[in-house]
């Protein structure tokens, strides 16, 4: 795609932002300061230097693909329909133009529109593997559970199609369809790069703990994080909020607010209350040594259960309930708390855990052994079991014990964030 003006005439989308008549170099000091923003994880001001950008010069190519992203992952769908609709006119024969249109609709439970988008897509370029994903959760959505395990398998969605054919009962065929779960989206992606393979929604710990965003935002709140001053060290997160949050109040270090502009609403929802209004919340992971703090965006259908202590704040959109379910269980001796937080996208989380945490991942027949109090969260689909029924005495190998707890053993498809790292 070329990065000329759009001409308006007869029939023309009428570009989502509008004109400025001089540029001066504007554009690219705008485009060029975004794309910074992009890279560092910035997405509100990322989207503020391209819409400025667009004023200057409307309808140029780049920074509307690049802010069709943005509007993407901060939910802006409106915004996001938009500008793909202008840009799928202008080219047609882009299959990821019209994959990205499909996901929208998609999203928006438009599941017929949605299919129409995605066959497109796949037309245009049979080798898209992306357009099939989300065809598989049509069907899965609509109850055509063999059908979406096909579109899946061909995907390369082999994780989630395992688990959509647990859901077939053999002597009667398919059982009725489970609650609409978009579980594999993973938001648009670049209209001149390749596709990317599909993947399963693990949200990928690894990534995030390289990348390291020092800020999210959503409606309502914006995470930020910053270092932590004097001898403690480590990370301080900050909530600037317009709306609400839920939070650990045990971590809360600093409110500012004006008077009754910011207030707690009802009472704690098990180690997490409620807080709404306007105001600025500074928050610090308690314990002896510094700590690091890590922003997670979950995506729609993406679940992370985490021990109740790591949690530290998450935005009023996502999902929270306690869970007995994880890697605590099955040890003997109090392997660690039996309690855990589930909490499920969308939304943004933040979590503490030691500097030197390590994720990892655990697949096919991976098996893990470690301590069950080092486990500060996982996601994907784990089970654990004493280490001990693993056989092979290797629990004996393992560092000091904390407490009685005894060693476990974790199977099954997940990333596992363990800390200290093993």
């Amino acid at each position: 795609m070329s990065g000329a003006s759009l001409a308006q005439g007869p029939g023309s989308v009428r570009p989502p932002i509008a004109a400025a008549p001089l540029d001066h170099g504007l554009f690219l000091m705008h485009l060029n300061k975004g794309r910074e923003h992009i890279a560092a994880g910035r997405l509100a001001e990322a989207r503020g230097c391209l819409e400025r950008a667009l004023r200057v010069r409307p309808g140029d190519e780049t920074a509307l693909d690049l802010l069709g992203r943005i509007y993407f992952k901060m939910d802006l769908r409106h915004e996001a329909f938009t500008v793909y609709r202008h840009l799928v006119q202008l080219h047609p024969e882009a299959d990821v133009l019209h994959a990205n249109l499909g996901i929208l609709e998609f999203k928006e439970g438009r599941d017929d529109d949605a299919r129409r988008r995605l066959e497109t897509a796949l037309l245009l370029n049979p080798a898209n593997q992306r357009p099939r994903l989300y065809i598989g959760l049509i069907e899965r959505r609509q109850g055509n559970l063999a059908a979406c395990i096909r579109q899946l398998e061909a995907a390369g969605a082999r994780a989630l199609a395992r688990r959509v054919r647990r859901q077939l009962d053999p002597a009667r065929g398919e059982t009725e369809a489970p609650a609409p779960d978009p579980a594999a989206d993973t938001g648009p992606v670049a209209a001149v790069a390749p596709e990317e393979t599909a993947r399963p929604p693990i949200v990928d710990l690894a990534a995030i703990a390289a990348a390291r965003c020092l800020e999210e935002a959503v409606d309502g709140a914006t995470f930020g994080i910053l270092p932590r001053s004097g001898p403690a060290g480590g990370d301080l997160l900050r909530i600037d909020l317009t709306e609400g949050v839920r939070l650990r109040p045990g971590a809360v270090a600093r409110v500012m607010a004006q008077r009754g502009a910011l207030r707690r609403e009802g009472r704690p929802s098990g180690p997490m209350v409620t807080v709404i209004g306007r105001g600025r919340v500074e928050m610090a992971a308690q314990g002896t040594g510094p700590s690091r703090i890590l922003l997670l965006r979950l995506e729609a259908g993406q679940t992370l259960t985490a021990r109740p202590e790591a949690v530290l704040a998450c935005d009023a959109s996502v999902g929270m309930r306690s869970s007995r379910r994880g890697p605590w269980e099955g040890g003997a001796g109090g392997a660690g708390p039996r309690t855990a937080i589930l909490l499920h996208g969308p939304g943004i989380a933040a979590l503490a855990c030691d500097p030197a945490a390590r994720p990892i991942r655990i697949e096919g027949e991976d098996t893990l052994l470690c301590h069950g109090a080092d486990v500060v969260c996982w996601s994907g689909e784990l089970r654990s079991m004493a280490a001990a029924a693993h056989g092979g005495g290797l629990d004996e190998l393992l560092g000091p014990r904390r407490g009685a707890a005894a060693p476990l053993c974790l199977a099954g498809e997940a990333q596992v964030l363990l800390d200290p790292p093993v």
